[in-house]
């Protein structure tokens, strides 16, 4: 067995994940533009309660343990995985659109620009986000 502090571990982990109210105003803006029940991507299943939270007008592509999507989809999972993990390097601003459009059927990309730096980087290189603040940015799809 390897010696574990246990509080040292719950504060690191506590530490990398995102702030409740920096979703907010983007999961408000949400809310209010687009239609009912558009399928939003989110790259990682811990920003879904704080969106949730802030905007049930909308689906999120991750909200549970991305566990059952592999079951689901193993391929499609894999491509989540790569996205999320923000393993964007070899493609481009369509690539990650057509693919999201195609495999989930998303109208919108919510991206937490410190999260996934690369990620934002290549959507802007292709558009320009249809909301922005210093934390997040969201894309429209088409």
């Amino acid at each position: 067995l390897v010696p574990c502090d246990v509080h040292e571990a719950r504060k690191a982990t506590l530490a990398a994940a995102a702030e409740p109210a920096q979703y907010q105003a983007a999961a408000s803006w949400l809310k209010h533009n687009t239609p009912p029940k558009s399928i939003v991507f989110n790259t990682r299943f811990d920003e879904f309660p704080f969106l949730f939270f802030y905007n049930q007008h909308n689906y999120y592509v991750s909200g549970l343990d991305p566990t059952f999507t592999y079951l689901q989809n193993p391929s499609a999972y894999t491509e989540w995985r790569n996205i999320a993990s923000d393993k964007v390097s070899d493609m481009n601003n369509t690539d990650v659109t057509d693919f999201l459009e195609k495999r989930f059927g998303v109208n919108w990309i919510f991206v937490d620009i410190e999260r996934n730096p690369k990620l934002y980087g290549l959507l802007t290189s292709g558009t320009l986000p249809t909301y922005e603040d210093k934390n997040t940015a969201i894309f429209k799809i088409k």
